[in-house]
């Protein structure tokens, strides 16, 4: 009690935390302990320090990996869009290191948690505590998953599962070529079995996809050319 980063919601995350291990309370302490040990040395300052990340590079960033939040699906939960068939390795290798985009996703957690949470559920007139996303794969080229990329999500991963637990509620994957099936297998076991995040549920198409997650507006307006 009391040392819970500030904005976080104490019984929301105490629920996190046991869900992740199985209701054994013991175990859930002792993930915590773990992940508030972790905040303070993942990066000088600690974690807390990144809710306002300085990332300069972020425009290249995203114009190298189109991605962004946009609004909330009908259950008042904020829907975050990635284009992963469109991003290119080559100008997001150019653009930042793998180090500086895994401290920009950690900020991006943080701020979910103490920013986006409380204005869904403020907007929402109930408790928010859980985001979706939404994976664009057209145009996915095998040649992008290389073993560099294959490290950077099982170290990125395992640390939301082990810091972040429950955060992700949904994952919908679109336009999603047959290649791509077993990659997600792959990737789905970078989670400790606890947390792993259930099987993305797919669409299509983008039309699809609407009726699919359910959101009440269209495409995200700085995504729709790409």
């Amino acid at each position: 009690r009391g040392r819970l980063p500030e904005g976080w919601n104490e019984l929301d995350t105490w629920e996190r935390f046991c869900v992740a291990c199985n209701g054994d309370v013991e175990a859930a302490a002792e993930m915590l302990e773990r992940s508030l040990a972790w905040r303070k040395t993942f990066v000088p300052g600690g974690v807390s320090s990144l809710l306002h990340y300085d990332f300069p590079e972020e425009l290249a960033v995203r114009e190298a990996f189109p991605q962004c939040f946009h609004k909330s699906d009908r259950l008042g939960r904020p829907v975050q869009y990635q284009l992963v068939g469109a991003a290119d390795k080559e100008k997001l290798r150019l653009a930042t290191t793998m180090q500086r985009i895994l401290e920009w996703n950690v900020h991006r957690a943080e701020h979910t948690i103490r920013v986006k949470y409380p204005g869904c559920s403020k907007s929402a007139g109930r408790q928010v505590g859980q985001s979706v996303n939404v994976i664009d794969l057209a145009g996915f080229d095998l040649g992008n998953f290389t073993s560099e990329v294959r490290s950077y999500l099982k170290q990125y991963f395992q640390l939301l599962g082990a810091n972040f637990p429950g955060n992700l509620a949904k994952v919908y994957l679109i336009n999603t070529p047959l290649l791509f099936q077993p990659i997600w297998a792959i990737v789905r076991l970078f989670l400790p079995p606890r947390v792993r995040p259930p099987q993305p549920a797919h669409a299509p198409n983008r039309t699809a996809s609407r009726w699919l997650v359910g959101w009440l507006v269209g495409w995200p307006a700085s995504l729709a050319a790409a």
